[in-house]
């Protein structure tokens, strides 16, 4: 089966281009079949998701410029004043226009227009039938074909988060 799954975010305040554009992560994320392993693409619409700016924060690390603004919508570096504030979209106009789609699509899924933190989400799952438009081994040889090696997919991962976080204190 093909599916993909989204939930609704934290804030979204104005409209891109306003000058006072903020929003916080809205995920989404779609699975397709393959012959080996399923496709997997999970995102959030913003240039850093919630969950780094946490981490910056318990280890006392700026952000990088540009990704995120305080709660008066001013530039900030600091993951204190962004969790208060918002994250810059992903992609510009282009990304703020996918985050208030997947927004919109929590909201269909029962979300108010801005959750209280960490709360009162609205997630939204759909699911085609495999066969519907193709025969289902067909469409899982093009897919593998299409698709990266997932191996080498964690290993990016992985990689951006080494060099994102240097010197992550011994846990030992």
């Amino acid at each position: 089966n093909k599916s993909f799954g989204t939930q609704s975010s934290l804030k979204i305040d104005g409209k891109y281009g306003s000058g006072n554009f903020m929003m916080l992560p809205v995920p989404i994320c779609f699975g397709f079949p393959s012959q080996d392993v399923p496709i997997i693409w999970d995102i959030g619409t913003s240039s850093i998701m919630h969950a780094e700016v946490m981490l910056a924060d318990r280890l006392g690390y700026e952000l990088d410029e540009g990704v995120a603004f305080d709660k008066s919508g001013l530039p900030t570096r600091d993951p204190k004043s962004a969790l208060a504030g918002a994250f810059a979209p992903w992609g510009g106009h282009k990304g703020a226009g996918l985050g208030m789609v997947v927004q919109m699509l929590g909201i269909l899924a029962g979300s108010p227009i801005q959750p209280p933190d960490l709360a009162d989400f609205g997630f939204l799952i759909v699911v085609t039938k495999s066969d519907l438009m193709m025969p289902e081994k067909k469409f899982r040889e093009i897919a593998g074909e299409l698709a990266p090696d997932p191996l080498n997919a964690d290993r990016l991962r992985l990689n951006r988060l080494l060099h994102q976080t240097p010197d992550l204190p011994d846990r030992g």
